[in-house]
This record gives C-alpha cells, sequence and structure tokens, in this order.
C-alpha cells in the first residue's frame, strides 16, 4: 500500500522513459525503507540529462546516471522547472531522491514478474503497443501479436493471478 507515485504526465515529448524510471526507482526505495515515505523522483532531471526526448531506453538512461552522476536522481521538489527544457543538472545541490546502484532485471514470465512486484514494488516494462493499445478506453487488453515491435515503456503496479482472466496492472 502506498508504494506507487501519482500518474504524471509524460510532458510535450511522451517521454514514458524518464516517467517509468522515476516512478520505478522511487517505488522500489520506499518498499525498502517506508521510512522515509514516498519521494517523487524528477522526471524533468532524468528526461534532460538523458536526451528523453529523443529516444531512449530504460537500462541506458540508469546507465546514465551510474556513469555521469554517481547514480543520483534528484527528488522533484529540488529539481522542478515545471516541464521546461533546461540544461542538465546533475551535480548541484539538489536533494539526492535515490542512489542507483545498477539496473536488476527480470526474466519474462509471469511467475518472476510478480515475485518482483512482490518484493521490491512496481516493474518497468518495455512493449509492443501495436493495434490492441491503439483504441484502449478501459478494461483488460489482450494482446494477440506475434511480431513484436518495442515502441513504449509502462510500469506494471500490481495483478490479479486468480480473476477468471488474470490480468496485470500497468499505468
Amino acid at each position: 500500500q502506498g508504494a506507487v507515485t501519482p500518474v504524471a504526465d509524460q510532458g510535450q515529448c511522451a517521454d514514458s522513459i524518464a516517467v517509468d524510471v522515476a516512478a520505478v526507482v522511487a517505488s522500489s526505495l520506499f518498499v525498502a525503507d517506508r521510512s522515509q515515505g514516498l519521494v517523487p523522483l524528477s522526471i524533468e532531471q532524468i528526461n534532460v540529462c538523458t536526451d528523453g526526448c529523443l529516444g531512449s531506453t530504460p537500462v541506458k538512461t540508469v546507465d546514465w546516471f551510474m556513469k555521469n552522476a554517481g547514480g543520483n536522481i534528484a527528488t522533484k521538489a529540488t529539481y522542478d522547472n515545471g516541464g521546461s527544457k533546461t540544461q542538465c543538472k546533475s551535480n548541484t545541490a539538489t536533494t539526492n531522491g535515490a542512489q542507483l546502484e545498477g539496473v536488476m532485471k527480470v526474466d519474462a514470465n509471469d511467475a518472476a514478474i510478480m515475485k518482483k512486484i512482490e518484493t521490491y514494488g512496481p516493474v518497468g516494462i518495455e512493449l509492443d503497443t501495436g493495434a490492441e493499445f491503439s483504441t484502449y478506453t478501459g478494461g483488460i487488453v489482450t494482446c494477440k501479436s506475434t511480431d513484436v515491435n518495442i515502441d513504449d515503456t509502462m510500469v506494471v503496479v500490481g495483478y490479479n493471478a486468480t480473476a477468471v482472466v488474470p490480468y496485470w496492472i500497468v499505468r
């Protein structure tokens, strides 16, 4: 309970990677140590410093922070310029909201993903948002495509494995 940051606007460039990295990292920190509360991280810093509008991957984004910012991501409260494009500030007096140590990859099977969510909190995924998502308005999406073209990221925040049609809760 309480381990998921509020839904965030992806901004003009629709940078789902920055939104998702910030959400997954903040949630993982909260699950590991609830004493600090759930602290939103700076989507703006992630986007600006990693050229998120130009396209990237979650792994490349975390790698950038590991190599160029000592693994530090600022809190939203200390690095938020209203979403305007600013110069990257990776080593400033901002409050570090997270100290990254690396990326934890999880096997792409239901049991492994469920265990990761139970242990560490929400999971970032890359997926093909093909035709099934283009007309989505609510409910359960059943993807039938076998031709995979990874074109988006989302955060899996939960699941229901006992429903008649088991499903993932994503945002």
